[in-house]
């Protein structure tokens, strides 16, 4: 297991050793639970339903974006090219209810918690506003953050229902930063996603990439392989004094 510092040139100044968190805000698939792979199952069980080819290929291509916009990506699959966009949004809202559907039975199962997590993310908590900017609509991100216990050391969740766009865009980090009274440049976020790493970024925050192995991470300022790694641990006291 490895972690890794890279900087330059995701950031717009060289880093400073010296730097330091004031706002530490996670992703939540992926990085706090392990739902990532059975939300890719329900996107692909849905995919195979509405009779679309290859449904794993098509959950590998979307699942780290907004639920609302892979609905609409499977009606588009589904539907006739060239359909108007009022029935690709129609036909979109049907989609989204039964893969909100199918996440809400999965949870209500229980969820299974990255290793770590829960510990960083409640050691954070002792001292500094935390948060969650997730993909997944405000309803399910609630459910999941409510049966995974983590409501009680957070001070906001955004889900990709609170903003205009989600991940990639930076919208929902920047939403989270500012409910916490925090400013991008001194916020440290965890991401495991690409789309949810160039969200993290564009927001001017510092980014660590979860990934196992590291170096297989996106486009991040450090990435590593656990959450219970030394060399992560050993960094994460440093920045939490």
């Amino acid at each position: 297991m490895t972690f890794l510092p890279w900087s330059a040139p995701l950031s717009p100044t060289p880093f400073d050793p010296e730097w330091t968190p004031t706002t530490v805000v996670f992703d939540c698939d992926g990085v706090l639970m392990d739902t990532e792979r059975s939300w890719g199952e329900t996107v692909a069980r849905v995919s195979r339903e509405l009779g679309l080819g290859d449904p794993h290929a098509i959950a590998d291509k979307m699942t780290a974006l907004p639920a609302k916009t892979i609905a609409e990506g499977l009606a588009r699959e589904e539907l006739p090219s060239g359909a108007p966009d009022d029935e690709v949004e129609g036909r979109g809202r049907d989609i989204l209810d039964r893969l909100s559907e199918l996440d809400r039975q999965r949870i209500a199962g229980g969820v299974d918690l990255i290793p770590g997590a829960m510990d960083l993310l409640r050691k954070f908590a002792d001292v500094l506003p935390v948060g969650v900017a997730s993909n997944s609509s405000r309803e399910i991100l609630d459910a999941k953050l409510e049966v995974a216990g983590y409501k009680p050391f957070l001070g906001a969740w955004v889900s990709s229902d609170d903003v205009a766009h989600g991940k990639p865009a930076p919208d929902m980090y920047l939403s989270a930063i500012s409910a916490l009274n925090g400013t991008p440049d001194r916020a440290l976020t965890f991401e495991d996603s690409g789309p949810g790493a160039a969200a993290a970024v564009a927001a001017g925050t510092r980014v660590v990439a979860l990934s196992d192995p590291a170096d297989s991470a996106p486009p991040a300022h450090f990435a590593t392989s656990s959450f219970t790694e030394a060399a992560f641990l050993r960094q994460m006291d440093a920045w939490i004094g």
